[in-house]
């Protein structure tokens, strides 16, 4: 079911000041890709005589031994020279569109953060800018008890609005989440493997179900980017008196004591978080919690560096 924006979470997906405090972010794959572009990502075609294609702008940090000094010498102009075989990374966005993500209400003050499905929305729009100004192909799959809609990935320029209309209608339904079925479902239906990006508030989940996702994702040669979405009031109640607290994937409700509720809920969301940062960490998968009421830029880009530095780390250890 689709309903009303909430009115505290009216507005742009991709405000113009997050995309100017990307402009120094990257998106790179951390393992081998089926491509090599713009230096980013590294190509499992090492010395294979691939027939040339097309030219594409220089971009700097290009290796210089593929420009085309014949087109620089006619044109003035720093061309590349691209061969069929290199194609560019392809990164599928797994959005999770379950009852949970409509959190809060609308009734909520829009100062304790935003709702969790406009905020995991944006930050699908932020990941897409990055991907497509890298000139990656990226797509999107929406998902709740199974994948309910899917726009293939694609680097085209105008794959942009296609992908920014699908997530300005996206809307939580009236459905509880079965993300190892979604993440088998991706797999099995991704013929490229790529890069896999989730967003999700991981309430709900069966740990063992997603861990076999994630091993059929990891079989398949995709790698994977968790980014786990909170509201804060999730993490930490701030409450004194008794209150009544309900469930929104179960519809269950629990009445108990204000600060006996805020010490069950940082305990709960501590286990959960050591539970899926070490599930994920076996599979050889990045994760990271987000909460609703950061900025989105600098919340991303603290994920994207580490991530980069875990990279780096493991390029320099003789990892993937």
């Amino acid at each position: 079911m689709r309903g009303a924006e909430p009115p505290a979470d009216r507005g742009r997906l991709l405000p113009p000041e997050a995309v100017a405090r990307l402009a120094g972010l990257d998106l790179i794959a951390r393992h081998v890709v089926e491509g090599h572009f713009a230096g980013l990502h590294r190509s499992p075609y090492h010395g294979y005589s691939a027939e040339f294609s097309q030219h594409r702008p220089y971009s700097p940090g290009d290796d210089l031994r593929r420009i085309d000094w014949g087109v620089w010498g006619r044109s003035g102009r720093l061309y590349l020279k691209q061969f069929d075989e290199e194609t560019n990374l392809s990164a599928t966005i797994l959005l999770d569109v379950s009852r949970s993500m409509a959190y809060p209400p609308p009734d909520r003050p829009p100062r304790e953060g935003l709702n969790k499905s406009f905020y995991s929305r944006s930050l699908a729009a932020c990941l897409t800018h990055l991907l497509l100004r890298q000139r990656d192909a990226v797509g999107l799959m929406l998902f709740a008890e199974r994948v309910v809609e899917v726009v293939p990935p694609s680097s085209r320029p105008s794959h942009r609005r296609r992908l920014l209309a699908m997530l300005e209608r996206a809307r939580p339904r009236q459905a509880r989440t079965d993300l190892g079925a979604a993440m088998h479902q991706a797999a099995e239906s991704l013929r490229r493997r790529g890069l896999i990006v989730l967003l999700s508030d991981l309430q709900d989940c069966d740990p063992a179900a997603v861990g076999d996702g994630l091993r059929h994702l990891r079989h398949r040669g995709h790698g994977v980017l968790a980014l786990r979405v909170l509201h804060p009031t999730e993490i930490e109640l701030r409450l004194a008196a008794d209150v009544v607290l309900r469930d929104l994937e179960t519809g269950k409700t629990l009445a108990t004591h204000g600060i006996e509720a805020r010490r069950s809920i940082a305990e709960l969301q501590a286990r959960r978080a050591r539970r899926w940062t070490q599930l994920f960490g076996a599979a050889g998968a990045d994760f990271a919690t987000i909460r609703s009421d950061q900025a989105l830029a600098p919340a991303l880009g603290a994920v994207l560096r580490r991530r980069a530095r875990a990279g780096r780390r493991a390029a320099a250890g003789g990892g993937a």
